[in-house]
């Protein structure tokens, strides 16, 4: 098992990577554009909605069912940790997550590829990320690799709707 900390690192290091190398490589005025986009919260109203409705939804329907299939009883410790978790931390580690695959690997792929071929390749990219921090954690035990598969497909399916939104709302 790995420590808070070091899994701390782990999700807040795409984003850390992507500002690091977008100033290095693009310079201060596109460091300046990607800290627009990471802040730009000023969409239709119709787009939260959406991102609920094929983003977050989909997530939490494939664990609860992954968990019905094993027999597992997901409980979260308390009703306070529960809320902390889905207000506060998924968000922000989300966050840092896609200022790496979005704020910088997807424009640069999109130069190239066509956004459906973009997304698949960082759906590729982003779900063999996480499986160091799977095998590392084992919160399924015997059973973690088949989660961790269910989740690697599960990432070229958000990859392309993650795309589309970032598309949809530039």
């Amino acid at each position: 098992h790995i420590s808070k900390g070091l899994q701390t690192i782990c999700t807040l290091s795409p984003g850390i990577v992507a500002i690091i190398l977008t100033a290095i490589y693009y310079g201060k005025n596109s460091l300046k554009s990607l800290f627009k986009r990471i802040v730009k919260w000023r969409v239709e109203f119709k787009w939260y909605i959406i991102l609920i409705i094929l983003g977050i939804a989909p997530c939490g329907l494939s664990l609860l069912i992954f968990n019905w299939i094993y027999g597992l009883n997901f409980k979260p410790d308390n009703p306070y940790n529960f809320v902390f978790y889905f207000i506060l931390i998924l968000p922000l580690s989300a966050l840092w997550e896609e200022i790496g695959w979005r704020g910088l690997l997807l424009p640069i792929l999109q130069e190239k590829y066509t956004a459906f071929k973009a997304s698949l390749i960082i759906g590729f990219i982003w779900g063999l990320w996480h499986l160091p921090i799977y095998f590392a954690i084992n919160p399924y035990g015997e059973k973690t690799i088949n989660f961790f598969l269910i989740m690697f497909i599960g990432c070229f399916a958000l990859s392309i709707v993650a795309t589309w939104l970032y598309n949809s709302t530039k």
